[in-house]
């Protein structure tokens, strides 16, 4: 779902979610013994099981024949062609205080030197330098009031501010900004928002960044849509299509242990019969991070499987597996291997979360005014990767009501995050305080509904839709009955839910909802 804003409100109204180390002084040349020019990739590992999601339990333990897709190919990856690689090169990092350091090294087989450094975020495509930075916006946050009943309304009044997290990036030769992720300017309305951007490493001119829209924004339940997208800073555009580009070539090997995670919730969603070779097929590849671990790159590939709203409030389940740079990867430039020079310069930056790395192809007076360009790159506090909304101050608020409306606050982060039994009863304290409040009800109903309670979501639901009779809140309230009327397989009940839902908003989600029961 998109954030709600006063000039999108078409847009707002749709109530689905999308895809239903610290700084040292510069070490002189390196004369240690030569490292190997290539490297062997880490082996891929799967993450520890309990970060499969938890949307769904998972069942019991399947004796299925391992995925169709890993007997088609149980062979090594082919060995990568070495990278000739002397010369500059610039290595980015997440540092030890929430920062990043950009180092700038000139490589010479398998020595190099620190020629220069600065704390920002440096990746060029060869020939043009470029900074990334945040480019953050303030905006008002509205009550529901101003959406449902008009900017003109008596209740229509700021009640708090938030950041909308932005990058943009900026040739160190001059030119226009990249809005990388544009912030946006309007106000939002609703509340218990949580706003994120984060970069995830890169090559060459390609940038990762995760980011996160999420909230409660006027409806029945929250909305949480996140994701990650490479952005090509040489071409000033988003790169399309390059996850499922390295996906058709990632060895199936390296896809196994993502494919191991998302089975089991994805069979309790959607078929007890699904294979664990039909998991694999329908998962698809949406998200790396770039990290250094033991002195070597390391990918972490994240995966995803759509379920239905009822299974998962992004509509989806997740699993993730690793590796090292492999050929699959050069659509992202991830390839690999590097140079021993530039493999022994990032380990010496030390273990870290995030990195990047950019080959520099300048010569002359052209590398010469690059790097004097480089040294005099700002450096600026990265800040705060993750926003919340934030009340005015003003006087203080008491009473039953307030009480009320803090426990549905905390109910909501609970349920976020998850904690489906803790929101459940945060809810209900909430109710036990102020039983006229619509967003307790259809919220412990969300909570009881992704934890497989369907009864008493139903009844839930039911209950809120007595209490507040604004469209959007009701559309969303017949949405989530008609999921848990399809989760109990009664088809009939679904599809009137959803007719419901459609006479009231149009949505997307919904027809996609209403088609698969019809069918």
């Amino acid at each position: 779902m998109r954030i709600r804003s006063s000039a999108t409100l078409i847009a707002l109204v749709a109530f689905t979610i999308t895809a239903c180390g610290k700084k040292e002084s510069p070490p002189p040349l390196d004369d240690v013994a030569a490292a190997p020019t290539t490297t062997a990739p880490p082996a891929t590992t799967a993450p520890p099981a309990a970060e499969v999601d938890a949307a769904s339990p998972a069942p019991e333990a399947d004796t299925a024949a391992p995925t169709e897709a890993a007997e088609a190919d149980t062979s090594a990856p082919p060995a990568p062609v070495a990278v000739e690689g002397d010369g500059d090169w610039l290595l980015w990092q997440r540092d030890g205080a929430g920062g990043w350091l950009t180092r700038w090294v000139s490589v010479t087989g398998s020595r190099y030197e620190v020629v220069a450094e600065r704390k920002a975020v440096v990746l060029s495509d060869g020939t043009e330098l470029f900074r990334v930075e945040r480019a953050d916006r303030e905006v008002d946050v509205k009550p529901c009031a101003c959406f449902e009943e008009g900017e003109e309304a008596a209740d229509c009044k700021v009640t708090g501010k938030v950041t909308r997290p932005g990058l943009r990036a900026l040739e160190l030769s001059g030119g226009e900004p990249l809005e990388v992720y544009p912030a946006g300017s309007d106000a939002m309305y609703g509340g218990d928002m949580d706003l994120a951007v984060d970069l995830g490493g890169g090559a060459g001119a390609l940038l990762v960044f995760d980011w996160t829209e999420g909230g409660y924004f006027c409806g029945a339940h929250g909305a949480w849509d996140a994701g990650t997208r490479v952005f090509d800073l040489a071409k000033g555009a988003q790169a399309d299509g390059v996850f499922a580009a390295v996906d058709e070539k990632l060895p199936a090997e390296v896809r196994a242990p993502a494919a191991e995670m998302i089975y089991p919730a994805l069979k309790e969603c959607e078929d007890g019969e699904l294979t664990k070779a039909q998991a694999a097929a329908a998962m698809r590849l949406d998200g790396v991070t770039v990290s250094l671990e033991g002195g070597a790159p390391k990918l972490t590939w994240s995966y995803s499987a759509e379920v239905m709203y009822a299974c998962s409030s992004d509509y989806a389940v997740h699993g993730q597996t690793t590796s090292g740079l492999l050929p699959a990867a050069a659509p992202l430039g991830l390839a690999g291997p590097l140079p021993g020079g530039v493999t022994k310069a990032l380990a010496a930056g030390g273990d870290t979360s995030i990195v990047g790395f950019s080959r520099l192809t300048l010569e002359g007076a052209a590398r010469e005014q690059a790097l004097a360009a480089f040294k005099e790159v700002p450096e600026t506090a990265w800040g705060p990767t993750r926003f919340a909304d934030r009340a005015l101050a003003g006087e203080p608020e008491s009473g039953d009501a307030v009480a009320a409306k803090k426990l549905v606050s905390a109910a909501r982060k609970l349920t976020a995050s998850k904690d489906y039994a803790a929101a459940i009863a945060k809810f209900s304290e909430a109710i036990g305080l102020d039983g006229g409040v619509a967003a307790a009800w259809s919220g412990r109903g969300y909570a009881a509904l992704l934890a497989g309670s369907l009864d008493a979501a139903k009844a839930d639901f039911e209950k809120a839709a007595t209490l507040d009779k604004d469209a959007t809140f009701l559309a969303q309230v017949h949405y989530n009955l008609g999921q848990v009327a399809e989760k109990q397989k009664d088809l009939d009940t679904a599809k009137a839910e959803y007719r419901k839902s459609l006479a009231l908003r149009p949505n997307d989600a919904v027809e996609k909802a209403l088609a698969r029961v019809s069918e």
